[in-house]
């Protein structure tokens, strides 16, 4: 009787019949599934806190090793290998100028190759004695000239050095004008020989390559016979701008002996951004040099 509502379905009544003669298997069944849950809940917590100790004991030992890791640095030594390395004096000479005249020249090397000497405060000692200060500034890995010119004694020093007193040790701050360094050439160097009307000199092109031009740049000139230095000069030129050429020359008012050959060395403090010119006309400092965000 289907429409009836209290008929029940003959395969409900099977289904009920087969459950309840395997009532006991369903007992088994579910209390074997609880213990095996509690059985993979409790190793899973095991091996959790094993990991959790022996990661605990291995940061421990990292901690102590950075410990007793510590306390064996060298710091001074630490210290030595970031601090800047002293410049290196070369080849201190005289030069005699002829009568009781003398000139004096010398080479600072820096060796760093991120430091540079904002200022560089050096003098003479000739004799054991000091002459008075000068002040230069060298960039980083620069071989730089320096002179001390018109020095007057009644005989040839017999002993000369350079005694640098203090350096205003920083970083440059535009590494690309510190790199215009190698775009400053000279050309067509020439020593001509003076006669009766005229004096030694060496004639020269200054040549800027670089994107910067500057408000005053330097040239150390150093005429050489063979490998010896027999005269030295410094002159400067003014409003050198970017990509140009600038015919100078410098002259001697006394007798060179023989002239092999003339080193002419730019000389342009590119640790100070304020040697560089704006653009002409426009008032920009060159594309990509900005000192403001630097």
């Amino acid at each position: 009787m289907p429409d009836d509502p209290q008929f029940i379905p003959e395969w409900k009544l099977d289904s009920a019949a087969w459950v309840l003669r395997r009532k006991e298997l369903f007992k088994k069944i579910g209390f074997f599934a609880l213990f095996f849950f509690d059985f993979v809940f409790i190793y899973i917590l095991g091996i959790s806190l094993v990991n959790y100790n022996s990661s605990s004991i291995q940061f421990k030992g990292m901690i102590a090793d950075l410990a007793r890791g510590a306390s064996a640095v060298s710091w001074e030594a630490v210290h030595a290998h970031t601090s800047p390395r002293q410049l290196n004096v070369v080849d201190p000479t005289v030069l005699p100028q002829g009568g009781n005249m003398y000139d004096l020249y010398a080479r600072l090397v820096n060796t760093n190759t991120d430091w540079g000497g904002l200022e560089v405060v050096y003098h003479f000692e000739v004799n054991g004695q000091p002459l008075e200060q000068h002040r230069t500034a060298i960039a980083p890995q620069e071989s730089k000239p320096v002179f001390h010119f018109n020095l007057e004694r009644s005989s040839a020093p017999r002993t000369v050095r350079v005694v640098i007193d203090s350096i205003n040790w920083e970083r440059p701050e535009s590494a690309d004008l510190v790199a215009a360094q190698d775009e400053l050439q000279v050309e067509q160097v020439r020593f001509v020989r003076g006669d009766a009307n005229t004096f030694d000199r060496v004639t020269f092109l200054a040549v800027n390559n670089s994107p910067f031009g500057f408000w005053q740049a330097g040239f150390a000139v150093v005429a050489i016979n063979g490998t010896t230095p027999v005269g030295v000069h410094y002159i400067t030129v003014e409003d050198w701008e970017a990509q140009s050429g600038k015919q100078a020359q410098a002259v001697w008012f006394h007798a060179l002996p023989g002239v092999s050959r003339v080193e002419v060395m730019p000389d342009v403090n590119v640790m100070d951004l304020d040697v560089v010119k704006p653009i002409s006309g426009t008032g920009n400092t060159p594309p990509g040099f900005d000192p403001d965000n630097l």
